[in-house]
């Protein structure tokens, strides 16, 4: 018997032949690692794909799937969608309706939601409604809402495009939803969500929720840019998805990183004490900030590397009470080493300087 987790592995994805605008591709990306914080505090298991089969593919586990939900994340700059522009053809001869049902076809009721998911708002006829502008109002329309010359026309329109016959109930998986998050605001809004989540689930620590964005959003990028060509669906996940664990993971990483950003006041005064002019300092500030990200990034293998080695340096410096001196002399030691010889000398220091005040 053929399995969901065979059919993901059998079953390739169509190539894309449509453009995505930056700012569509930043919002789709942006969304999905909002839904990561949303989903990490439920506490259900997930892995999410990016760019695979679907902008987003939910699983209910990554390990071993038996459910997905497949989301198309459109924007909208103007008005409200229409049920001709979700009907008719794009450029690959599909309709965004019918793109959405063809995973149906693959993967039968392990589809569990295919879900069209959009900053904008719809204008259609629902069911008990008179007038058409009253669905403007809902954030969640499933399929059986839509009024019955809205289905007849999704059934066209998946017959003619997809060649199948379909009933009102294999329809019903299909919901149209309006995102949380605007057009323009998709990654403040993002930000927003991890703050909450940290601040609510880990109100004892102070977590930069800035420099979090950026580390997972690095993460996101490399998995939605990722040009696969894989061995079996396990090479997919690990080049293509989020995990719950592999979040959790990249979540203790976070919260074991004990110093915060608002220490550098006390550090460029060390400085200044140590008689370092003031551009070197200012340079240094620069690349701290970049450093605080980076080391919390566990897939950023040159920072952990550096990371390690300068406080295998700090065991050895131990004593040197002059932060120039302390500074300098690690430097220097660290660039003996050849693999360490094309990094920023200032994000060098910074290194130094971060991991001294946490030793």
């Amino acid at each position: 018997m053929t399995t969901f987790l065979d059919q993901l592995q059998d079953n390739r994805p169509r190539e894309s032949s449509g453009s995505k605008s930056s700012n569509r591709f930043e919002y789709q990306k942006n969304w999905a690692l909002a839904k990561i914080f949303e989903l990490h505090a439920e506490g259900v298991d997930y892995a999410v794909l990016f760019d695979y089969h679907d902008d987003v593919l939910l699983l209910d586990s990554a390990s071993a799937p038996q459910k997905a939900q497949f989301y198309q994340i459109k924007t909208k700059q103007t008005g409200e969608w229409l049920i001709g522009e979700l009907v008719s053809k794009g450029n690959d001869r599909l309709s965004k309706i019918a793109k959405l049902y063809s995973s149906r076809i693959s993967f039968g009721t392990n589809a569990q939601q295919l879900c069209f998911m959009s900053n904008a708002r719809y204008r259609l006829r629902l069911v008990g409604k008179e007038n058409i502008d009253d669905a403007s109002n809902y954030n969640l329309i499933r399929f059986t809402d839509l009024h019955e010359d809205c289905r007849k026309k999704i059934h066209k329109a998946i017959k003619l495009q997809l060649n199948t016959s379909v009933s009102d109930d294999d329809l019903a998986a299909i919901t149209l939803a309006v995102s949380d998050s605007s057009i323009t605001g998709h990654m403040t809004h993002t930000i927003g969500c991890i703050s909450l989540f940290f601040s609510s689930k880990y109100p004892e620590h102070s977590i930069d929720s800035v420099s979090v964005y950026r580390v997972l959003k690095t993460e996101v990028d490399k998995r939605n840019s990722y040009e696969w060509s894989h061995v079996g669906f396990s090479d997919v996940l690990r080049q293509k998805s989020l995990s719950r664990s592999q979040v959790d993971g990249m979540i203790s990483e976070m919260l074991s990183v004990k110093r915060k950003s608002v220490d550098w006041p006390s550090i460029e005064t060390n400085l200044l004490n140590s008689n370092v002019e003031m551009q070197t300092i200012r340079s240094i500030k620069r690349e701290f900030t970049n450093y605080e990200v980076r080391r919390m990034n566990q897939s950023d293998i040159i920072t952990q590397r550096l990371r390690q080695r300068t406080r295998e340096c700090l065991d050895r410096a131990k004593g040197i009470a002059n932060y120039n001196s302390l500074v300098n002399v690690l430097y220097g030691e660290i660039m003996k080493y050849k693999e360490f010889s094309t990094i920023d000398e200032f994000f060098c220091k910074a290194c130094i300087l971060a991991e001294y005040q946490d030793a």
